[in-house]
């Protein structure tokens, strides 16, 4: 969030408010969960979302490596650039995770387990 409002002020818009904001947090942390679960990078189910926990606006994303790079990839956006920057908005939550691919593989009788590092899944609201 601090690169947010960091650019949101630079851009002579008021800072976002993530304090106190518990279901918008929670709302956009079981939404990247999904994705992660699921392999299904979508806004899927917005509108029925954004109801529940209370936000209007949705940035997600896949891939990145972390916060900076996941802020640098909306800002690039002309849509997820808009959302970040829109008057009318003055709360947010965020959530991201990131599920770890473990493989079990046998060789010789004997047992083998390799670690991947998994995909990042991340989802911004606002309201």
């Amino acid at each position: 969030m601090l690169y947010v409002n960091g650019y949101r002020l630079i851009n002579l818009r008021q800072p976002l408010i993530g304090i106190g904001t518990p279901r918008m947090h929670k709302g956009a942390f079981r939404h990247s969960v999904d994705m992660a679960k699921t392999n299904r990078f979508a806004h899927y189910n917005f509108d029925k979302r954004s109801k529940k926990y209370h936000f209007r606006g949705e940035n997600i994303i896949k891939g990145e490596q972390g916060a900076w790079s996941c802020f640098a990839s909306w800002r690039q956006s002309k849509g997820h650039r808009e959302n970040i920057l829109d008057r009318s908005f003055f709360f947010t939550g965020v959530g991201f995770v990131r599920l770890k691919i473990i493989t079990t593989t046998t060789v010789d009788g004997k047992k083998q387990t390799t670690k991947a590092k998994g995909t990042l899944y991340g989802t911004h609201v606002f309201k």
